[in-house]
């Protein structure tokens, strides 16, 4: 349906459909999350990937397996951005960046969360995206003093001045 009323270029509204993905807990309709994940809107299905994620929390926001959940996303999103042929910047690309850097959001307070989003910045800067809300994301959760981190794991390599 979306396909309808959205442009293929990813420049539609999705306003309403941003919150509904990342606020809600999908394991109540799973099957028709698939559905949207199957959708011919490139943003519909990168957002209905996204909230997989989110599902993953347990309701009292304990950690159960989001941290793998949102690395599966991670891994798919930073998939679909090299392989797109959407120019840099674009509409789309922004969506993608976008439920990227709020699923990223879920992983703030846990221990390994500050590893997805640093690998989420050099595959930004790998691609020769420069994403300031993602950057500021990363560096809050690095910055972090309750998380140990070995300063070779830090080192971001392929940024050319």
């Amino acid at each position: 349906m979306s396909h309808k009323v959205n442009p293929p270029d990813g420049s539609g509204d999705y306003r309403p459909v941003q919150p509904t993905f990342s606020r809600s807990r999908w394991n109540q309709v799973n099957e028709f999350r698939q559905a949207l994940e199957q959708d011919q809107d490139p943003v519909i299905r990168i957002y209905a990937r996204a909230s997989r994620a989110r599902a993953s929390m347990k309701a009292d926001g304990s950690p159960s397996n989001t941290l793998a959940a949102v690395r599966e996303f991670r891994l798919y999103a930073q998939d679909v951005l090299a392989h797109s042929e959407a120019p840099k910047p674009s509409p789309f690309r922004n969506h993608v960046w976008e439920a990227t850097r709020t699923t990223l959001s879920l992983l703030l307070n846990n221990d390994q969360g500050w590893k997805e989003f640093l690998e989420s910045c050099r595959f930004a800067i790998a691609q020769g995206e420069v994403r300031p809300e993602l950057f500021l994301g990363a560096l809050v959760v690095l910055d972090d003093k309750r998380y140990r981190k070995v300063p070779e794991e830090l080192e971001v390599s392929g940024a050319n001045a």
